[in-house]
């Protein structure tokens, strides 16, 4: 300050003559050239060179770099990124398509774990690991919407509160041989297998839907409780066995030709032949229990009774 020579000042005159400054465009022959002012490359052969520049001051003079600065030739970064309002520096690298992202995380926290990191320092994963995580807690959260909506839409097609939850068991059922088969074909739980999942629940809970359904219209026609369930089972198992071998069918090719769609097709594939096998055996045997259950409750509370649903029709 004393030379009158302000901070901000050198340093914009130090780099427009190191590196240049922009000041504009100007066309030839149709094309936008940038046109840059600066000291020719030839004439920073040395550091002693930069030594010798001089600076202007706010009277005017010419002040020596020596007089106001030091030269110091050090390690450096040439860009500080923030995120988030923390500096960061990102250790970045492109995976093969057939790779598994969560493999290569886990393996790569292997190897950093003898690695002491500094205190004020951590430690995050970005890029598709990020997004990854974010896509399975949408999708999660996602599920478990369309899953309330579907109780809502099932508990006012079936008039009932305890129905719907029989018919939604299929989808865990289903979930069971998505995962066994995921791990025989050595593939993981990732972001292509999620939408089998997602399609899966569909089909598990549509299989479930036409059986209870059925069962429900054979009990208005006068059969038993277990009479309707045995007999529901042997009409309803050939459609849908065929409806489960035709989807099967049209999936597994893109499951053996591309390794990425693996996923997707494999836990179609295994989840559908689970729900196919359980949900003819395991939903009868949980809507049996379930109409044990509310008839128990409405002979024990009274609910529902004849003297009720006469007051009610009267209404």
């Amino acid at each position: 300050q004393a030379y009158g020579v302000v901070i901000s000042n050198m340093a914009m005159e130090l780099r427009s003559s190191v590196n240049g400054i922009d000041t504009g465009y100007y066309q030839f022959e149709d094309n936008d050239i940038r046109m840059r002012i600066g000291m020719s490359e030839d004439q920073f052969d040395s550091v002693d060179e930069i030594e010798e520049m001089t600076f202007t001051s706010m009277r005017g003079t010419e002040v020596p770099f020596s007089e106001v600065a030091t030269l110091r030739i050090d390690k450096g970064v040439n860009q500080i990124v923030h995120d988030g309002g923390q500096m960061n520096i990102t250790i970045g690298g492109f995976n093969t398509p057939e790779a598994n992202i969560n493999e290569i995380v886990k393996t790569f926290k292997d190897k950093i774990a003898d690695i002491s990191v500094p205190n004020g320092i951590a430690v995050s994963y970005s890029g598709e690991f990020d997004m990854m995580e974010d896509t399975f807690s949408d999708m999660t959260k996602n599920m478990i919407v369309a899953l309330m909506l579907v109780y809502i839409i099932l508990s006012i097609q079936f008039n009932s509160l305890t129905q719907p939850i029989v018919i939604i068991v299929s989808v865990p059922l289903a979930l069971i041989g998505t995962f066994t088969g995921l791990a025989l074909t050595g593939n993981n739980l990732g972001f292509y297998s999620l939408f089998g999942i997602v399609a899966l629940v569909g089909i598990a809970v549509n299989d479930a839907i036409v059986l209870v359904d059925y069962i429900n219209y054979l009990r208005k026609e006068g059969y038993s409780r277990n009479e309707a369930i045995v007999k529901a089972v042997k009409t309803r198992f050939s459609p849908v066995f065929a409806t489960s071998i035709t989807t099967i069918g049209g999936v597994l090719p893109i499951s053996l030709v591309d390794p990425a769609l693996g996923q997707l097709g494999f836990a179609l594939i295994f989840g559908l032949m689970a729900a196919t096998v359980l949900t003819l055996l395991v939903i009868p045997i949980v809507y049996s229990l379930n109409d044990g259950f509310t008839e128990y409750f409405r002979e024990k509370f009274g609910l529902f009774n004849e003297e009720t649903e006469e007051v009610l029709t009267e209404l």
